[in-house]
Order: C-alpha cells, then structure tokens, then sequence
C-alpha cells in the first residue's frame, strides 16, 4: 500500500504525476486484503473515511 502527496495544482489542472512531482508518505507491502486496513491505520489514515471503489483518472 503506497500514500503519497503530490501538489494541489498539478490536480486542479490536469497535470501528469509522476514520481519527481510526488513524495511517499507511505510504503508498505500487504500480503493479503485483510492487511489493508491495518496498512491504512498506520499510514494514518482512518478506513472507514475512505470512499470504495477509490476513483482516479490517474493509472495506478
């Protein structure tokens, strides 16, 4: 599970993301989909304020 950050603008007008643009926050590696909520908590972020399926015009 990756969080990061990128600039506000470069969402607000369309811009590629791509790794010089962004700083990890987060990196962990999850062995399986009961692992994500827990890699999610200690990112700091609480799981139940996440919205699924997630949305991104974005590939991931």
């Amino acid at each position: 599970m990756r969080a990061f950050e990128v600039l506000r603008d470069l969402l607000v007008d369309d811009n590629d993301i791509y790794d010089g643009n962004m700083t990890i926050v987060h990196d962990e590696i999850v062995s399986s989909i009961d692992d994500v909520d827990e890699s999610v908590i200690r990112a700091g972020v609480n799981p139940e304020e996440l919205d699924m399926p997630w949305k991104c015009e974005f590939p991931l």
